[in-house]
């Protein structure tokens, strides 16, 4: 049986290949403001992309989602519609999102595996009116860029686009499972795919979304790139963050394993090990925990470089969040077992910007997203998005 692009077994696929309760809420201020594969040298946009159409996932999503959207196709972003773009796909309905597939260059020269998806498809072509926004996700430890149908399905129903890839050492891309050589590659590899993103979108307002590890990648990189040209060009609106690593549980990170992981660091950087993360603390949904079972892109495994890296990188966010000027939209599940939720209430007091609000989802475990209440945060998610873009054109038209 196929693995589906976007959720392994959750979403029936076709493709052509073609060559070229409700939440804890809390806002501040107002939304204004500005493997062991080897390693393979491709540029971006040069490998073939395969187009897929995606059925029957998280309908009741996507009509909530369609009303958010309230009839609109695009948004003006300093006087520019959104991109458009082009592509082909066998013939289905006009309410499936479409998958395209590709690949790019990152850290290392390691060959990256992305996806993204339109809006409905119409019978000849993937996409041909502009979207309202792009949303690009990048993934938590372990896990694939296909393990965000509720988001996906959402977004695409009301008007937006979504990008994602696998990072290195996970699901379809090159490199040692959970393996990096520096946290350095993580940055990379988020400023190759934003890059490639703009590309094809380049008038698009764009969000940045980042769940568990992604999540700390996310608020690394920001913090990181934020007063630098080319981070500025890419003009993006805001981040979303769910469920950042900043207090991981005993069982994700024990003492032990963190003072093996620093003392032996340097002599075996490559030396795997099972994080021995449970999976029923991903979420309440038992469907979830039946296509993780099957899902063979998921992966157990960090090495002890890795540890040392992502240890280091949760102090420094700690000790720079306070410099965080950008809108931010901070999620958690309150029962999450793996990543405590104290670690995103104690960051969110102390991000320095005013536009930022913190949505706590009682009963939900690490992955909101896929929980029993993935339609409300999903909802929550557009109509936050929604609301920059509407705060971006007030500013505009000042």
């Amino acid at each position: 049986m196929r693995v589906s692009s976007c959720s392994p077994q959750a979403l029936a696929m076709t493709s052509t290949q073609t060559h070229s309760k409700g939440p804890k809420d809390t806002t501040v201020g107002s939304a204004r403001g500005p493997l062991n594969a080897s390693s393979g040298t491709m540029p971006p946009n040069t490998a073939s992309t395969t187009v897929s159409t995606i059925e029957q996932a998280s309908e009741e999503a996507g009509e909530q989602a369609s009303e958010e959207a309230n009839g609109k196709t695009s948004v003006k972003t300093n006087g520019k519609t959104g991109g458009r773009t082009g592509g082909r796909t066998s013939g289905k309905t006009r309410n499936e999102p479409v998958n395209r597939q590709g690949t790019f260059t990152g850290a290392n020269s390691l060959k990256l595996f992305y996806q993204s998806w339109y809006p409905a498809a119409s019978e000849t072509t993937y996409h041909t009116a502009a979207v309202r926004g792009v949303l690009v996700l990048v993934h938590g430890l372990g896990e694939h860029s296909g393990r965000y149908c509720s988001v996906i399905q959402a977004l695409t129903a009301a008007g937006y686009a979504v990008f994602a890839f696998d990072n290195q050492g996970h699901g379809k891309s090159e490199g040692q499972r959970g393996h990096i050589d520096s946290w350095q590659n993580y940055r990379d590899n988020t400023a190759a795919f934003l890059q490639l993103v703009r590309q094809q979108e380049p008038t698009a307002p764009l969000f940045l979304m980042g769940h568990s590890l992604g999540g700390l990648i996310v608020l690394d990189w920001v913090l990181q790139k934020a007063h630098a040209a080319d981070f500025q060009a890419l003009n993006i609106l805001g981040l979303v963050v769910s469920a950042p690593p900043i207090s991981p549980s005993e069982g994700t990170a024990s003492q032990v394993r963190i003072m093996l992981a620093r003392l032996l660091s340097g002599l075996f950087p490559r030396l795997s090990l099972k994080m021995g993360l449970a999976e029923c603390g991903l979420s309440r949904d038992q469907n979830i925990a039946d296509q993780l079972a099957q899902d063979p892109l998921i992966h157990p495994y960090v090495t002890l470089r890795w540890g040392t890296e992502t240890l280091n990188t949760i102090d420094w966010v700690k000790s720079h969040i306070h410099q965080l000027q950008m809108p931010i939209l901070l999620t958690h599940g309150e029962a999450d077992p793996i990543i405590d939720v104290a670690g995103s209430r104690e960051i969110f007091q102390q991000i320095g910007t005013d536009r930022k609000t913190l949505k706590i989802y009682p009963g939900s475990y690490h992955e909101p997203h896929n929980d029993l209440d993935s339609r409300l945060v999903v909802r929550d998610l557009i109509h936050w998005m929604s609301t920059q873009m509407s705060a971006q054109e007030e500013d505009l038209a000042q």
